[in-house]
């Protein structure tokens, strides 16, 4: 079934629909009116006219453009009573069927099971994590300066934990926390093991490596440092995981208002199995290519809400009858935040060359722009169709 035209006027719309099954085109109507109070447009109709045989595509295509540069041409206007078609007629000749959606606010909308569970095992991991930074005064060792310490829970849910946290970790469970800040009065073999610790390699990303290279261009590219160390043990579930935790309440608040706006929509018209794919999918692409742009030390569902918005975006322009709700201000704010967000990310990979000054906000920009391919690219699929 193929979009070929979209009115503004019903009269129009049903003689179309009329001329088209005149001619053999059997065509959807589907008449579209905002109901929502809060919109501008409200009580506006929209008609979008579809054809089921996509090999009449192009004769459908040409009508409807004929139709639409002269809407009064008499021949458009079929005449049909009941005297002049027999049963036997009407029983051969396909139908133009007349659909009446009604577009609400999102708001309105029931929230589904899913979108649930994801909004309340956000808002659970967050209140059980918390990470904690450890930073020197006197920066007397790089070791108690350049590593974070995360709750047990986050260490669980990261990306990665690499190898080397965890040698850190049991260094601080013996000594504590206070004692290896100071560096003071640590044995030899703990002196050794803070060594081993910083010269123990771990995936910093792509951009690290870039932004050294740049720097000094004689530098040779270093890729022995260990890619996904967890997952290779059979941690699968942190290609996921790292979607469920939030910075801070600012943070969490903002992605959850998105969260309930667009995944309650997604979950209504694809179904709850769909809908738990297509997140996933989406958590596993962003997850892994902020890990390669950036390291492990990542977190949000930002990334999958992204492919939500651009998959919203690209239905209401492939299909949208499925009735999808998403303003085209609402799309250009969000656009414009992803897109001033990612200048600022270039202005500061250029102060870091130039300067070795970092200005950028720690906003996972590799997971919002691979989460707006993905969901370009899966709006496109019809698996993720209106469930009906």
């Amino acid at each position: 079934m193929r979009l070929i035209i979209t009115l503004n006027h019903l009269p129009d719309a049903e003689i179309l629909s009329g001329y088209l099954k005149s001619k053999g085109i059997d065509n959807q109507l589907d008449v579209i009116k905002n109901s929502n109070w809060e919109d501008t447009n409200y009580g506006d109709v929209t008609c979008n006219i579809w054809v089921y045989d996509e090999n009449l595509l192009p004769q459908s295509l040409e009508i409807a453009n004929e139709f639409n540069a002269n809407p009064a041409n008499p021949k458009f206007h079929v005449q049909s009573s009941p005297a002049a078609q027999s049963n036997e007629t009407s029983e051969r000749q396909p139908k133009s069927k007349i659909r009446n959606i009604g577009i609400q606010s999102p708001m309105k909308e029931p929230l589904g099971r899913i979108t649930l569970f994801l909004l309340l095992a956000c808002i659970f991991v967050f209140f059980f994590t918390s990470t904690e930074s450890l930073t020197t005064e006197n920066d007397a060792d790089p070791a108690a300066s350049q590593y974070l310490f995360f709750s047990p829970m986050k260490r669980t849910l990261l990306f990665d934990y690499p190898l080397a946290f965890e040698n850190l970790d049991k260094l601080v469970q013996t000594f504590g926390v206070e004692t290896i800040q100071k560096n003071e009065n640590l044995p030899n073999y703990a002196q050794i093991l803070i060594k081993d610790i910083n010269q123990t390699p771990y995936w910093k990303g792509m951009y690290d490596k870039v932004v050294t290279h740049l720097q000094d261009p004689s530098l040779p590219w270093n890729f022995s440092a260990p890619l996904f160390e967890k997952i290779r043990q059979g941690e699968v579930w942190r290609f996921i995981t790292p979607a469920f935790m939030h910075a801070d309440i600012f943070h969490l608040l903002f992605n959850m208002i998105w969260l309930v706006v667009l995944g309650k929509q997604l979950e209504q018209r694809m179904g709850s199995a769909r809908y738990i794919l297509f997140v996933a999918i989406a958590a596993i692409v962003t997850n892994t290519a902020q890990y390669l742009a950036g390291g492990f030390s990542f977190l949000g569902i930002s990334g999958v809400l992204c492919a939500m918005l651009a998959f919203v975006w690209m239905r209401q322009r492939q299909a949208a009858w499925e009735g999808y709700f998403l303003q085209p201000s609402t799309m250009g704010f969000m656009m414009a935040f992803l897109g001033l967000m990612l200048l600022f990310q270039t202005i500061s990979f250029y102060a870091e060359v130039a300067f070795n000054t970092s200005i950028a906000p720690p906003i996972a920009n590799t997971a919002h722009m691979s989460g707006l391919a993905v969901g370009l690219l899966l709006g496109r699929m019809d698996f993720f169709a209106w469930k009906n």
